[in-house]
């Protein structure tokens, strides 16, 4: 079914190229883009000219549809400021200059130079104010009609999105809002560590794509980590309930406590119970490390002082599990020597470079 639609939407985006799609065909199209999740899967194998070609398509019908109210079906009396306003516009345009009794015209282009898709547009009568709210409209909708993103560079971001989400996205995090974002749905990307306290509106859910896995909420508070450096792609819920699938099929309905780890190379997964206000307690400046790896400590120890870690030998074990907390007012040597005691190693700092080594007197 899934290649059956991609094949029914490269078909439909050939036609818009070509100006040959039907109203029916169009409908069929709206209808196919209806699931935004599936869409979040599919779009991605589209090529970049056939996005464009849906962003351009999407963009007509909703001009479209904002703009139908200023359309007259039929010629109307306009005041002579307006009419006048209109001759002065129609003369630097070369347009015909209105007559006494009707509404000013814009002029029937010839059939080779009219817009393939938006005829409708070329032959009616209209007034100079539907004229600028129309102008305003193109304006304001190819501005905002593009993706916004958010980058967390060197510190934590705090802030609401436009639906009311609120956010909180640790160092190293990016967050990407759909073009679309707030219309049918809520679509966004994410990678780095983000909290979510999702604005419950059960008509638009919430769709976050992170690396291989796509979780869907409709009102719910919930972190997701999935930085690069790290094995896990992970989902802790705070509040509510959580979907989470990898690809078209889903592999956790999450509850509050509940914590997805997700092994980004081996695609294997797993549902453990958690305190998730500790796990979520960076948003409130304290690090809390819980059985932690060594990828995840030097993580922590480059987003909080800038400095590599490097581990030799099993100075922290073997494999590394770390249990330690600490928060922004922490001073870097403080934390390394709580960490020498409790794996009874040592430590050294030169340059951007911590390393910790076994205890040279055992």
């Amino acid at each position: 079914m899934e290649d059956e639609n991609m094949e029914q939407i490269r078909t439909l985006l050939r036609k818009i190229k070509e100006g040959t799609i039907t109203e029916e065909e169009e409908l069929l199209l709206e209808y196919l883009l209806i699931d935004q999740v599936e869409r979040f899967i599919w779009e991605e194998n589209l090529s970049l000219q056939e996005r464009a070609l849906l962003d351009e398509w999407e963009r007509e019908r909703l001009f479209l549809q904002q703009t139908e109210h200023f359309m007259p079906t039929g010629t109307k009396d306009v005041d002579p400021e307006t009419r006048a306003a209109w001759d002065t516009f129609a003369g630097k345009m070369h347009f015909p200059v209105s007559d006494t009794k009707g509404a000013p015209e814009v002029p029937e282009l010839p059939e080779h130079q009219r817009p393939k898709r938006l005829k409708q547009f070329i032959t009616f009568s209209v007034s100079v104010a539907a004229i600028i709210a129309i102008a305003a409209g193109i304006f304001l909708f190819q501005s905002f009609n593009q993706p916004v993103s958010y980058y967390a560079d060197g510190t934590s971001l705090d802030f609401r999105l436009p639906d009311n989400t609120h956010i909180i996205m640790n160092e190293g995090s990016e967050l990407i809002l759909s073009s679309r974002f707030n219309k049918r749905s809520r679509s966004v990307k994410m990678s780095g560590e983000i909290f979510f306290d999702v604005a419950r509106n059960p008509e638009k859910p919430f769709i976050i794509k992170h690396g291989e896995l796509t979780t869907q909420v409709k009102g719910t508070s919930f972190t997701i980590r999935d930085y690069s450096q790290l094995d896990d792609n992970t989902v802790i819920v705070n509040t509510g309930i959580v979907q989470v699938r990898d690809g078209r099929k889903e592999i956790a309905l999450l509850t509050p406590n509940n914590q997805l780890s997700y092994n980004k190379t081996t695609g294997q997964y797993a549902v453990n119970k958690v305190d998730a206000t500790t796990q979520s307690a960076w948003t409130i400046g304290r690090i809390v490390l819980r059985n932690a790896s060594e990828k995840e400590l030097a993580l922590r120890i480059m987003q909080r002082y800038g400095k590599h870690l490097v581990i030799e030998g099993r100075a922290m074990g073997d494999p590394v599990r770390v249990y330690s907390e600490f928060n922004t007012e922490t001073q870097l040597e403080d934390l390394l020597q709580s960490l020498s005691m409790a794996y009874d190693s040592d430590f050294r700092i030169k340059n951007d470079t911590v390393v910790i080594y076994p205890n040279p007197h055992d």
